[in-house]
């Protein structure tokens, strides 16, 4: 039985653990957010070739004739998510692209924080601290800053979803519905900017049955989770219908980025010994000559132009479809290929130079089998099993979004890797629990 003076004591102590952790994470923060504006300055120039120039241009139309035009002769337009965000910076000073190198910089801070959130609700404060400081100093996430890409705006939603739903699940107040409520939120916020983030939503009413697995329970959270996503969703869906008079939740990208993802050329490019050649289609012959070569071909069968976004990506699918037909086995050494690319802890050898290479491998590798680790030690301890399970279901939904369209390592970082920072944060402090400081809880 404790006292009066045992529970002032206690108190005290656990303040004083805080003030601590708050002020490493600031000094963590801080340091982080000046080593990317020191970069920021250096580097100065921003490119905005390829999609870069595409976000920039949708941004300047939304500014300049409210609108969201669609990509000229290509058959698709890209989610809406980075464009609007890029035009109400644009609001305050057009194009400014050292601005908005700023704000995602400011973004990425954010966004180390929300993962200290998430490290602390699933393990400890360690924990989160140690993510934290793996993320913010991730050569990648400082790189990332510089480019008019959606990366870090997609890791900060992505990373908020992920904080309210184990928010949710992780407090007894009453008023924990509203954390579905912003779940909602931030998961139709991250689907507009990267519409494969929808998985999320199916893997969070499954991982809410898997709470207590009885219906009657999950019924209201997960009406409230739909309802938020759906009105989030809603105004851009009712724009798609008002101009297309068709249903488009997202955007019809999909048809196309099937055919892109699984085509002859894609198989050369992922097969191919020519380095020059492999090159060539990795960086721009497929996008160019092989579509202008498809689409000019979908016009005098089908007059493609004349057709309905929808139908035009049922037309691209059919060519996607016609090539694993006929060439079923290319069409499963590319499904190998694109997985081992997508899970490959460093860049593509012939696509950036040796010490790039060398670097990314160095960093990513043992992070990488750390983190894996970490997440199988979790899944083991019943007291960590739920809320590391909805992470590993993300993952595998990444790892087979990516076996079916364009893979990008890349793309694993900002889907996976920011949040396996937490788990290899807590494969070290098991160790160090185990093997070298017993007193040190992790």
């Amino acid at each position: 039985m404790t006292g009066p003076f045992e529970n002032s004591m206690d108190s005290m102590i656990t303040s004083l653990k805080t003030m601590r952790t708050g002020k490493l994470l600031s000094l963590i923060l801080a340091s982080g957010f000046l080593v990317k504006l020191a970069v920021f300055i250096y580097r100065g120039d921003i490119d905005i070739a390829g999609d870069a120039g595409q976000y920039n241009g949708w941004a300047m139309s939304i500014i300049n004739n409210f609108s969201y035009v669609d990509l000229s002769w290509f058959p698709y337009f890209k989610p809406p998510g980075y464009p609007f965000f890029l035009s109400i910076i644009y609001l305050f000073s057009p194009q400014n692209f050292l601005l908005v190198k700023f704000i995602q910089i400011i973004i990425s801070t954010a966004t180390a924080f929300i993962l200290f959130k998430i490290g602390t609700q699933i393990f400890s404060e360690k924990a989160g601290i140690i993510g934290a400081l793996i993320f913010t100093f991730h050569p990648y996430a400082i790189e990332q800053c510089l480019h008019l890409q959606t990366a870090h705006l997609f890791m900060l939603l992505s990373s908020s979803t992920i904080f309210f739903l184990l928010k949710y699940t992780g407090t007894a107040s009453e008023n924990k519905i509203s954390a579905l409520v912003f779940g909602g939120i931030f998961l139709g916020l991250g689907t507009l900017t990267r519409p494969n983030f929808i998985l999320l939503l199916p893997i969070a009413v499954f991982w809410l049955y898997l709470k207590d697995k009885k219906i009657k329970e999950i019924l209201k959270p997960c009406l409230v989770l739909i309802f938020s996503f759906t009105v989030t969703l809603s105004p851009w869906v009712i724009r798609n219908y008002i101009k297309y008079d068709e249903f488009i939740w997202c955007v019809p990208i999909g048809g196309y980025n099937f055919w892109v993802s699984n085509s002859a050329a894609q198989h050369e490019a992922l097969t191919t010994d020519d380095r020059e050649r492999y090159l060539y289609l990795d960086r721009g012959g497929v996008f160019v000559d092989k579509t202008q070569h498809v689409y000019a071909k979908l016009e005098k069968d089908f007059n493609i132009s004349e057709l309905s976004p929808k139908a035009q990506e049922r037309l691209w699918y059919r060519e996607a479809f016609d090539f694993i037909k006929n060439n079923p086995g290319d069409y499963l050494e590319l499904v190998v290929y694109k997985i081992l690319n997508y899970i490959r802890p460093w860049l593509k050898p012939w696509a950036y130079p040796t010490e790039y290479v060398l670097v990314s491998g160095v960093i990513n590798t043992p992070l990488l089998i750390f983190g894996l680790a970490g997440l199988i030690i979790a899944l083991r301890n019943p007291e960590y099993r739920h809320s590391t399970l909805i992470l590993l279901l993300w993952f595998l939904s990444g790892v087979f979004t990516h076996s079916v369209f364009t893979v990008q390592t890349r793309y694993r970082f900002i889907e996976v890797d920011l949040f396996i920072f937490i788990f290899a944060a807590h494969l070290l402090l098991t160790l160090r629990e185990k093997y070298f400081s017993p007193s040190v809880k992790s």
